[in-house]
């Protein structure tokens, strides 16, 4: 081979590099199949806990809890074609004894005090290693049971660290602890297994997304067994019309499954805000265009490319 054939060789094998990778988007009849058989049946009106802060009882959930709590990640992960879950029943106790310290100090903390009330050592390891919110909460977009971490609202989580564990590509298995009013989500990981893994997990995801589940913050991350290089990456956004949407990019974590997360601002002017009527309406029907670029992985360069399509389900 010549010289120049070779090096049109690598010219031509490096474009298939760079173009684009997408994934099949969920059909509207797929995400009202999802929504009606894993999100609408997993809605829990008042948590079932039979604990007590006065005397420090973790307390127990019922089996139809975890029932629910499986069906609820499985929507989100099922939306961007994850696999499923488990839950893990003998850790279990470890997230109720972490939602109790939550609830009885009236703040989330993966660092409890041993001076904290109901301090125990399985609860420090609860909140060390779960993630900790409220289940429920005033519900302008929908916030509730296991949504809320999905949502990530919050200054503090601009890495929405919390989604990317539900979402993550190595997620094997759950636990689950709640109170009255406060939840853990514990989560376990397994091996790669990047044959039966999209070529990247977005949220809001590729295709037909029910309006509630739109929140400022957009993410995608790109499943992979070491660091990406992601600074000179770059997100835009398109509506249907062709007119383009301002981003602004608001973190980057290049450690497995990398992800980058920023803010549609023409959409959400106000990142940090639990919207009254979310502002996607506006789009309602639309194809959004997005498109990710300069995603570097062992030197070569990937792009991305996707739409989002906000949908009014029947309920």
């Amino acid at each position: 081979m010549s010289k120049l054939l070779f090096l049109l060789f690598l010219f031509f094998n490096s474009l298939s590099v760079i173009a684009q990778r997408t994934t099949t988007p969920i059909s509207l009849e797929e995400i009202q199949l999802l929504y009606d058989s894993l999100y609408v049946a997993s809605e829990i009106d008042s948590m079932p806990w039979n604990g007590d802060t006065t005397t420090c009882t973790c307390g127990t959930l019922p089996p139809e809890v975890y029932e629910k709590v499986k069906k609820r990640v499985d929507f989100f992960r099922l939306t961007n074609r994850l696999p499923t879950v488990g839950i893990s029943f003998r850790t279990n106790k470890m997230t109720q004894e972490a939602a109790l310290i939550s609830i009885a100090n009236q703040e989330f903390t993966h660092y409890p005090s041993s001076k904290s009330k109901c301090f125990s050592e399985l609860g420090r390891q609860g909140c060390r290693w779960s993630a900790l919110g409220r289940h429920s909460q005033t519900k302008p977009l929908g916030i509730n049971f296991i949504t809320g971490f999905v949502m990530d609202y919050g200054k503090h989580n601009a890495a929405v660290g919390h989604r990317k564990w539900i979402l993550h590509s190595r997620l094997d298995s759950v636990a689950y602890g709640a109170t009255s009013n406060t939840e853990a989500l514990w989560a376990k990981f397994t091996h790669y297994k990047l044959d039966d893994i999209p070529p990247f997990i977005a949220y809001p995801w590729s295709g037909c997304v029910p309006e509630e589940f739109i929140y400022p913050k957009w993410s995608i991350s790109i499943p992979y067994n070491r660091t990406i290089d992601l600074g000179q990456a770059t997100i835009k956004m398109w509506d249907e019309a062709g007119n383009h949407i301002t981003v602004k990019i608001i973190n980057k974590d290049p450690d497995r499954d990398a992800t980058i997360v920023w803010v549609p601002t023409a959409i959400f002017p106000k990142k940090n805000e639990i919207y009254s009527e979310n502002p996607i309406q506006k789009y309602r029907n639309q194809k959004i265009k997005v498109r990710v670029e300069s995603i570097m992985i062992k030197d070569k360069s990937y792009s991305y490319e996707y739409f989002v399509q906000p949908v009014h389900l029947a309920k």
